[in-house]
């Protein structure tokens, strides 16, 4: 018996057919149904939505498996969760490569296309980013521009020399301790300076928190409350450090609201997903995995 996260695409092309199948006929029956009750009814708003969530389906399923007859790998993602005491799992398809989806779906609905980004990839050849996302290179030009950061160097050091080691696999389990010591070190070098600790994964931040909660906030992965109010209440406390693996981007630390930051594990793409796990190891894609990693931490 196969492991459920270990199911392909091509094992469960009969399902999703059926479900294809399925979805039409149902749809089909709605709208004989929605013949039976009056346009501006609560059913027939009901009944409408239905369809057009039947009609997704439909369309979705249509979509990979065209794009997969076409040679353009998808892959699966597998999530467990509990229904009523039994195992149940939801599973998620998505495109390896989304070029082509753009392409069929997205550009071939202007004449003209303009993209401007500060943070592509592949900065040195940007016609390997222009395939990546459908563009044809020879059908476009393109423009890089540089400007130097103008903030002075001596104000916005990165500090390489609080290393503890690699935090893969069992990494964590070895470093633990290393890791809660450096950061004590840190926050004692700083003083009452507020410091934001990048941790990766709610797990790890729990972790550390277990040692560091003296001085240290946590972001929880329960919490319901947004980025704004965890900094807020983190501001009015007297706790000069934020555990958090969600704080990477749009959040605004100006001036004293934040002094010091640390990487608590360098923040690679997830192997555990399914997409990541088939560039690396499939197509052997560690430029990828390294660019996307160099622009979180940047």
């Amino acid at each position: 018996i196969k492991e459920v996260t270990d199911l392909t695409v091509p094992e469960l092309t009969p399902l999703l057919e059926d479900l294809r199948t399925k979805a039409a006929a149902k749809r089909l029956w709605l709208s004989l149904a929605a013949r039976q009750v009056d346009e501006e009814s609560k059913a027939r708003i009901t009944i409408n939505n239905i369809q057009q969530t039947l009609e997704g389906i439909e369309r979705n399923i249509k979509i990979l498996m065209d794009q997969r007859d076409g040679e353009t790998p998808w892959v699966v993602d597998a999530d467990s969760y509990n229904h009523d005491g039994d195992t149940r799992y939801k599973l998620g398809f998505k495109p390896v490569y989304v070029g082509p989806y753009l392409q069929s779906h997205i550009w071939n609905r202007a004449d003209k296309i303009v993209l401007s980004t500060a943070t592509m990839p592949f900065r040195e050849t940007p016609e390997k980013w222009l395939n990546r996302i459908g563009l044809d290179p020879r059908q476009y030009s393109f423009t890089t521009i540089s400007k130097p950061m103008p903030f002075d160097a001596a104000n916005r050091p990165v500090i390489t020399d609080s290393t503890v080691g690699s935090l893969s696999g069992d990494g964590k389990q070895h470093h633990c301790d290393d890791v809660v010591s450096q950061l004590r070190v840190l926050s004692e070098r700083h003083g009452d300076e507020k410091g934001l600790v990048h941790t990766v994964s709610y797990q790890w931040a729990e972790r550390l928190h277990a040692h560091l909660n003296d001085i240290a906030m946590l972001h929880r992965s329960e919490d319901d409350r947004d980025a704004a109010t965890i900094i807020s209440q983190w501001q009015r406390s007297a706790k000069p450090m934020l555990l958090s693996p969600a704080m990477m981007e749009g959040v605004d630390l100006e001036g004293d609201r934040c002094r010091w930051q640390a990487l608590a594990k360098v923040p690679y793409g997830n192997l555990g997903d399914s997409r990541v796990s088939h560039l690396v190891y499939r197509e052997n894609d560690r430029q990828w995995y390294n660019e996307v990693t160099a622009q979180q931490i940047i």
